[in-house]
C-alpha cells in the first residue's frame, strides 16, 4: 500500500492543486502520455485544512460533471464551492468518513448552499445527513464509484471507501499513524482487524488518501504510530 499526503507522497509525482490532471511534473508528463484518457479525464482535488490537519478530496470524473466530496471542514466551504464552480462541476454528494472531533462538518453548509445529498454510514449517530450508506454499498456519481468499507476503531462509525486504486481511510489509517481510540465509542481491538483484516489486504498498488497526514499535536501521546 502507498501512503500519499499531497506533495509529500512517496512513490508518486506530487499533487497538482491548480490543474484537473492527477500527476504533474516530468512523471505526470509520462502517464499522461501512456494514458491519456485516463489521466486527463477525472477531476482529483486534494484540500488542505491547516487548523485542523485535515485533507478535503473533491471528485468527479470529467470536468462540468458531478462532483463528490470528502471530510469537508465547515471554515474552507466558501473555497469548496468556488472550486466546484471554477471546475464548472456539480457538486452532488458530501461524505463524511466518520463523526469528526476535530473540525466542525461542512456537510450541512454545503448542503444548504448547493442541495447536495449529504452521506455518512449507517453506524453514525446524526440526523444531519439524508443517505446513509453500509459495508458493500456503492457510492456513486457519474462515472465513478467507491466501494464502502466499514472500518471501526477510531470510531464506531468510521467508514472508508474504495475507488479504483486509491482508499479514502478518514482517521482509520494515517499516512504515519492511525487515528485515538480512546473517545467516541473507539476500539483498539476493532482498530486491528479494520487495519489488518481489511485495509493493509487491499493490493499494493493501493494509495491511501487520509484524512490526515499524521496524528495531530494534541492527540499525538495518545495514537499508536506505525512505523
Amino acid at each position: 500500500m502507498i501512503f500519499n499526503a499531497g506533495a509529500a507522497a512517496v512513490g508518486h509525482a506530487p499533487f497538482c492543486p491548480r490543474i484537473e490532471d492527477l500527476y504533474c511534473g516530468p512523471w505526470g508528463e509520462e502517464i499522461r502520455r501512456l494514458r491519456p484518457a485516463r489521466v486527463t479525464a477525472m477531476i482529483f482535488r486534494q484540500l488542505f485544512d491547516s487548523v485542523s490537519s485535515t485533507y478535503t478530496y473533491l471528485i468527479a470524473s470529467r470536468r462540468g460533471g458531478e462532483a463528490l466530496i470528502i471530510d469537508p471542514v465547515l471554515e474552507k466551504v466558501d473555497r469548496y464551492i468556488q472550486l466546484v464552480d471554477e471546475l464548472d462541476l456539480r457538486l452532488v454528494k458530501a461524505v463524511d468518513t466518520h463523526l469528526h472531533a476535530d473540525h466542525i462538518t461542512g456537510l450541512g453548509a454545503l448542503r444548504d448552499r448547493t442541495h447536495c445529498i449529504t452521506v455518512m454510514g449507517e453506524m453514525a449517530k446524526v440526523d444531519v445527513v439524508s443517505m446513509r450508506v453500509t459495508e458493500g454499498d456503492k457510492l456513486t456519481i457519474e462515472g465513478l464509484a467507491l466501494d464502502v468499507l466499514y472500518t471501526p476503531g477510531h470510531t464506531d462509525d468510521s467508514y472508508s471507501y474504495l475507488m479504483g486504486d486509491r482508499v479514502f481511510t478518514g482517521d482509520t489509517l494515517l499516512i504515519r499513524g492511525t487515528g485515538r481510540t480512546d473517545f467516541q465509542n473507539g476500539s483498539a481491538q476493532a482498530q486491528y482487524q479494520s487495519l489488518f483484516g481489511k485495509l493493509l489486504k487491499l493490493p499494493d498498488e493501493t494509495t491511501t488518501r487520509a484524512k490526515r497526514s499524521r496524528p495531530s499535536a494534541r492527540r499525538r501521546r495518545s495514537t499508536r504510530v506505525c512505523r
